[in-house]
């Protein structure tokens, strides 16, 4: 007997559940999912794994949690949604185009710069030896806005007053920083994790408020095996730890949903 998704109960969560361990009894399909910039480094191994283990296919785009939010609204044909955010996923789901709501990261900002000469700390944004700091645009990129709530309560707004230049998402603003545009810029830690090169000042979480990614199942999705199958797998131990080496903390059970 073939046996569907629909026909399968979502297992306990911290584990793969069989269906993604026999992709030989289920009908592979194939989900879109937009992905918020920052977590599409680890996303890339999320879907390999789940791909090469349910069978299913997996597509995404990216950009700004913002952007992707009002793709979403106009009718983009999105399955899930991983954003860099919890509020946009909420109002989705209370829009009624979402079913189910997960906290799949939280996200930690670091201050970087690629220029080894320079030193990286609150101190060195009051220099005036360096032209530009690059944030994420913060009306539409969770860490920009992060990154805005450093700057105030760091007390620097006046200091890099006429200094800060906006990326239109998280990925943007690193390439300000990587190719010179910007001496320094705010960006995520998974963002830098593994490169070298870079000096880094860990924001200290006191500074901002928590960054916590919320995965929203769309309306959508929710007849779609793949996207159910992935939505779970988010919280697995295997996709757990994949998270947690790319540079972010997951939240406690009783604080995923």
């Amino acid at each position: 007997m073939l046996v569907t998704a629909m026909q399968m109960s979502f297992p306990a969560k911290g584990s793969l559940f069989v269906a993604l361990m026999i992709p030989s009894l289920l009908c592979a399909e194939t989900a879109t999912v937009a992905v918020a910039s920052n977590f599409v480094p680890v996303m890339k191994r999320l879907v390999t794994e789940f791909e090469e283990t349910s069978g299913h296919t997996i597509r995404f785009s990216s950009g700004s949690t913002g952007k992707l939010y009002t793709q979403i609204i106009y009718g983009a044909p999105y399955d899930m949604f991983l954003a860099a955010d919890q509020e946009r996923p909420a109002i989705l789901k209370k829009k009624n185009l979402g079913k189910q709501l997960l906290t799949y990261a939280i996200g930690e900002l670091y201050l970087c710069s690629s220029d080894i000469s320079k030193k990286v700390s609150p101190e060195a944004l009051k220099d005036e030896s360096y032209q530009y700091l690059a944030i994420a645009n913060p009306q539409t990129a969770p860490y920009g806005t992060a990154a805005k709530e450093v700057v105030h309560n760091l007390g620097l707004n006046d200091a890099l007053r006429g200094r800060m230049i906006t990326g239109e998402n998280i990925a943007q603003t690193y390439q300000f920083m990587m190719t010179g545009n910007a001496t320094y810029a705010f960006i995520a830690k998974a963002q830098v994790i593994s490169t070298p090169g870079v000096n880094c000042w860990q924001v200290p979480q006191n500074l901002y408020s928590p960054i916590k990614q919320d995965a929203l199942l769309l309306k959508r999705g929710a007849s779609n095996a793949a996207a159910t199958e992935l939505f779970v797998y988010l919280s697995s131990e295997e996709a757990m730890e994949k998270i947690v080496s790319s540079g972010y903390r997951v939240a406690k059970q009783g604080e995923r949903e």
